[in-house]
């Protein structure tokens, strides 16, 4: 089983460095220069620790709670889901910024949260994303 504080450690240290194979601080730190396996097993112990847990919604309140943490993110438009870790919540502009496995960083309007996009505490399978009411909707 994953080690949720080496995860979270890891996770901290690679996003306030922006380039993992410069990280001196982060336990999943490579033994040579232009390897990038670290990253690898950092997402690998991510989702390992998200597939223990149960998927719900986060409620907004709630997000501040998880800056720093990985969650799925889910968009109305029906894109595909993929996790991503909260980097910074910024006030007053209510603006979100998730960065995914990719190393793509995007920033989000909480406004619209749950209206238009969402975060997951893990993956949800299809039937529970459709139970799912979002915001404004009838079902």
């Amino acid at each position: 089983m994953a080690d949720i504080e080496k995860v979270k450690q890891g996770i901290k240290a690679c996003w306030s460095e922006h380039w993992c194979h410069k990280c001196f601080n982060c336990p999943y730190k490579p033994d040579r220069d232009n390897d990038d396996t670290c990253v690898e097993r950092l997402g690998a112990d991510t989702l390992e620790l998200l597939k223990e847990k149960q998927p719900r919604v986060i409620d907004r309140a709630l997000l501040r709670a998880y800056l720093g943490c990985a969650v799925w993110l889910e968009r109305v438009t029906y894109e595909p889901l993929y996790v991503g870790i909260i980097t910074t919540i910024h006030e007053p502009s209510y603006a979100i910024s998730i960065i995914n496995a990719d190393e793509m960083k995007e920033q989000l309007c909480l406004d619209f949260y749950g209206a238009t996009w969402r975060c997951w505490t893990s993956k949800p399978t299809v039937a529970q994303q459709n139970a799912e009411k979002w915001d404004g909707d009838s079902k």
